[in-house]
């Protein structure tokens, strides 16, 4: 698993047109079944991905216009879920 620190560089608003296709990219991951989940947080966003190293992380991005126009840049962490809800099939059910 990946997660993602967005942090905003630059403003913009939700009905910018580069906002439109960072959110086509995201409904894209989502659909795929590579984005777990993804938001907003004071001064950027919060995105958990389902992907095994940060490099895949950064060349996904690569193609993100909030990055490549400087709209925001991101921290990436690789991490393994300890524990979930067993809902998420995230992580097995600890007893």
């Amino acid at each position: 698993m990946i997660v993602v620190i967005g942090t905003n560089r630059r403003e913009y608003a939700r009905t910018d047109d580069v906002f439109e296709a960072h959110r086509q990219l995201m409904t894209e991951l989502l659909a795929d079944g590579t984005l777990v989940c993804s938001g907003p947080r004071d001064g950027g966003s919060v995105i958990i991905l389902r992907l095994d190293d940060e490099q895949s992380a950064r060349d996904l991005f690569a193609r993100d216009p909030l990055v490549g126009e400087g709209y925001g840049e991101l921290e990436i962490y690789r991490f393994t879920v300890g524990l979930a809800d067993p809902a998420t099939g995230l992580a097995e059910r600890v007893p």
